[in-house]
């Protein structure tokens, strides 16, 4: 199988019952429903654990995740970082009840030799972690945009 034909990985990080920490998984599932064949899309709880192994197993050229993030910034807004080549900033952390998270996932990933060739992280900031509560309105309108901006991403990327 050649790079170009496999598979794309989008991973959808959060617990939809904890608020905007679902932010992840709305966007996921935005993609996944206009998603070109060759996209895998993933959901995943926050576990770095998990992370790891899906990125050990997954083997894909491109990893694209979306999680919530609590760096201070306005809720809703959005933040980019292609983390192939660096760690994710200090000032960003991603919202996780795991003592392990994605931000310590991803780093186990690139000292073991599995993190893949490109892998974009998006960050939504979040609001409102309230058990059994609803997206922030300010995290909600973000979903469609940041799904918007994956599809551009995945176009680029098998253009």
């Amino acid at each position: 199988m050649s790079a170009q034909s496999q598979p794309i990985l989008v991973v959808g990080v959060g617990n939809a019952d904890r608020g905007d920490d679902a932010v992840g998984i709305a966007v996921a599932r935005r993609v996944c429903a206009s998603a070109p064949p060759h996209v895998a899309v993933h959901e995943q709880d926050g576990s770095g654990g998990a992370l790891v192994e899906l990125l050990q197993s997954a083997l894909a050229p491109t990893v694209i995740l979306i999680d919530a993030m609590a760096s201070g910034a306005p809720p809703g807004s959005v933040q980019r970082f292609e983390v192939q080549d660096a760690a994710l900033p200090a000032s960003f952390h991603l919202s996780s009840s795991h003592l392990f998270g994605i931000a310590e996932g991803i780093e186990l990933a690139r000292v073991m030799g599995w993190l893949p060739p490109r892998m974009i992280v998006y960050g939504v900031e979040g609001a409102d972690y309230t058990w059994r509560s609803p997206l922030s309105a300010a995290v909600s309108a973000a979903v469609e945009q940041l799904a918007a901006r994956v599809g551009v991403d995945l176009r680029m990327l098998t253009a």
